[in-house]
């Protein structure tokens, strides 16, 4: 088994371990982003052509990540020459506003949480917000986001793992596993890999003696870990949950549509059969997109 001494390893090619490996990238740090499954692959979280860039937080410290959040995807669109965001007439992230509306009485903290960090909304009554946006009924006051809009995920990790595969300090590889991971000393993690090609046949076996490492793994964060003892991490318990989604196809596509989300009242009985929150957002290719999520015990 080969082995490699590098500066970081990043483990998981979604959205956060791309994102992590085109920062350090960026800075000329040497990075090797593994990633277990092919380009493009849909057994994650970060796939489809559809996510919510959502400014409808009344937290200062995640208004804080959205301020910082929004120029950079725009200097990765710029970096990865795509002219206006666009590449075949997509954008990686498309300001079409999201409105809120239903019995949040947060509201308002939200809007001046807003306000603090620099952005812009506006409330509206629901008759100017049917006017607006005819495709959508509002059954109470409406909170207009307009900078936040619609990540197309497929496009962003895309481009993340170009930008990082043309730096001259970073490399990305596909079909590569982690199998172990063991922290030798504070400057010493050794991280057992093996690489197949897209028929499943083994190619290499590469052990990296890493000065820092980053797991973005998602839902193989546990088992990971669970074989490496000597990586003390302390992970959250999980709570599991039921989204229900739903596409729903576009009759008039004159319409422009926003994101959208919906919190019921629940001192309102007209709200008894109503399970939970809701959020959407329209999707190109597949219409606009509903869900709702509820805990499961």
């Amino acid at each position: 088994m080969a082995k490699e001494r590098i500066e970081t390893l990043v483990i998981g090619g979604g959205a956060m371990g791309s994102a992590a490996a085109w920062q350090l990238a960026r800075r000329s740090r040497e990075v090797v982003l593994i990633e277990r499954f092919g380009p493009g692959h849909t057994m994650g979280a970060s796939h489809g052509a559809s996510r919510n860039f959502n400014l409808s937080y009344a937290n200062p410290a995640y208004l804080e990540l959205l301020a910082e959040a929004l120029p950079l995807w725009r200097e990765l669109e710029r970096e990865s020459g795509l002219a206006d965001g666009m590449q075949a007439g997509r954008p990686i992230l498309d300001q079409v506003g999201i409105v809120n509306h239903g019995g949040n009485p947060a509201f308002d903290d939200v809007s001046a949480a807003l306000s603090s960090a620099g952005f812009h909304s506006e409330f509206l009554e629901p008759a100017e917000a049917e006017r607006r946006w005819p495709g959508i009924n509002f059954d109470q006051r409406v909170l207009f986001t307009p900078e936040a809009g619609r990540l197309d995920a497929d496009l962003a990790v895309a481009a993340l793992q170009e930008r990082v595969a043309a730096s001259t300090t970073g490399t990305v590889q596909h079909f590569t596993r982690a199998n172990r991971l063991t922290v030798v000393d504070e400057d010493h993690v050794l991280v057992q890999t093996e690489t197949r090609d897209a028929s499943g046949m083994l190619t290499a076996t590469v052990t990296y003696d890493a000065r820092r490492v980053i797991v973005t793994v998602g839902a193989w964060t546990s088992t990971l870990l669970a074989g490496s003892p000597s990586a003390a991490v302390t992970l959250p318990r999980l709570v599991v949950t039921q989204e229900q989604p739903a596409h729903f196809a576009v009759l008039d596509d004159t319409h422009q549509w926003p994101g959208f989300n919906h919190v019921p009242d629940v001192a309102d009985a007209a709200y008894d059969w109503w399970p939970s929150p809701i959020y959407g957002m329209f999707t190109p290719g597949q219409g606009v997109r509903r869900a709702g999520t509820v805990s499961v015990p």
